[in-house]
């Protein structure tokens, strides 16, 4: 009997070192309302080099077993400064990248309608498809390419990008009363498809549609039309109905507003051989890995601490992703993850359901 405090000891300790070892039991499909937070990488930090072979061949097999075909919604850049070709996912550190190449290869002077970070001012390294050297071993082939480039790009959860991109929309809202200048062009329609009514005229349709577009524009603010019920941020809801609703409509992802397209859409990563993909959720493990397998080891600080995206903690789903989420529908939140199935393959993403039981089919 002295012993038996002992063996416990010892299977507690098992039980736990089991866990720690084993990724597949820290896997989280389900979220409770309580929840803080959801991990998405592997507790035991192992080895990246080891991380990244696994990921880039899960890709390969994944993408042979669905027999996607090349996209034409990506882009790709090509800087000959670093001998880098990257493929942007935006809400997945597309700032930071954008941010970094255009401070290393353009003159401080340099901007866009007053915009030192415009894409414009990179267009001209974008890359157009066409014949390569023959003998490159690359699916997807590119003029002004050399054949030892090295590509890369960063992805993150989508449900995270979803949520990152409509918390920075509302950041930039003034006061609750008006959007920055760069009001993004999903807003309007959102908030026509949720809140109109059906019963109004049409001279009533047409008379709080052109104050809606005078309020996007500035020109008024909700006090001078109180009973417009369209002059009031939309909400995550709305958003979520109007992605389903032009999807539906559509039954097109490349229509998609580029800020949740789906990232295999996006960089059409079965078709563009990439040597290195990146989770933004591991970041703190990964990045110093693949700066180094880049040649930008002496710009770790620059590109780790960067302030291009403070929204919002990386390496796990949050409590703000967990808030968003969690005022959806079970109707909502199922046909938003079916969006996102492919690219919860590829890339070894889980589906997230808040307050809904479910268990990922085998």
């Amino acid at each position: 009997m002295e012993k038996l405090p002992i063996l416990l000891s010892i299977l507690v300790t098992l039980l736990l070192l089991a866990f720690l070892l084993n990724p597949r039991l820290q896997t989280h499909q389900t979220i409770t309302a309580g929840a803080e937070v959801v991990p998405l990488i592997r507790l035991d930090l192992p080895d990246p080099e080891s991380v990244m072979k696994e990921r880039m061949e899960r890709i390969e097999s994944v993408c042979a077993e669905l027999k996607i075909p090349e996209t034409s919604g990506y882009t790709m850049f090509y800087f000959p400064k670093f001998k880098l070709s990257w493929s942007p996912v935006f809400k997945a550190s597309s700032t930071t990248w954008k941010h970094f190449f255009i401070d290393h290869i353009l003159p401080s002077s340099a901007n866009v309608r007053g915009n030192h970070y415009s894409f414009e001012l990179i267009r001209k390294y974008k890359l157009t498809k066409g014949t390569q050297n023959a003998g490159s071993g690359r699916k997807l082939k590119w003029k002004q390419e050399p054949d030892d480039s090295m590509r890369f790009t960063v992805v993150r959860h989508p449900l995270s990008r979803l949520v990152s991109h409509y918390r920075k929309t509302l950041l930039n809202a003034i006061d609750e009363q008006y959007f920055d200048k760069k009001t993004p062009t999903w807003v309007k329609p959102s908030i026509i498809l949720s809140r109109e009514n059906k019963n109004w005229s049409k001279e009533k349709r047409a008379s709080y549609a052109k104050e809606l577009s005078d309020w996007i524009n500035r020109d008024i603010t909700p006090a001078d039309s109180p009973d417009n019920p369209y002059l009031s941020m939309p909400t995550f809801c709305e958003l979520v109905d109007f992605i389903l609703f032009t999807y539906q409509t559509k039954h097109s992802l490349m229509d998609m507003n580029h800020h949740w397209r789906p990232a295999s859409i996006l960089t059409s990563v079965c078709s563009a051989d990439f040597d290195y993909v990146m989770k933004l959720e591991n970041e703190a493990v990964e990045m110093p890995f693949l700066l180094e397998k880049l040649g930008l080891t002496e710009y770790a600080d620059e590109l780790m601490n960067s302030k291009a995206n403070p929204s919002g903690t990386k390496n796990v789903v949050g409590t703000d992703v967990i808030e968003h989420l969690g005022q959806l529908s079970i109707e909502q939140q199922t046909k938003l993850n079916q969006i996102y199935e492919k690219d919860y393959k590829i890339f070894g993403y889980e589906p997230i359901f808040v307050n809904v039981s479910y268990t990922v089919p085998s």
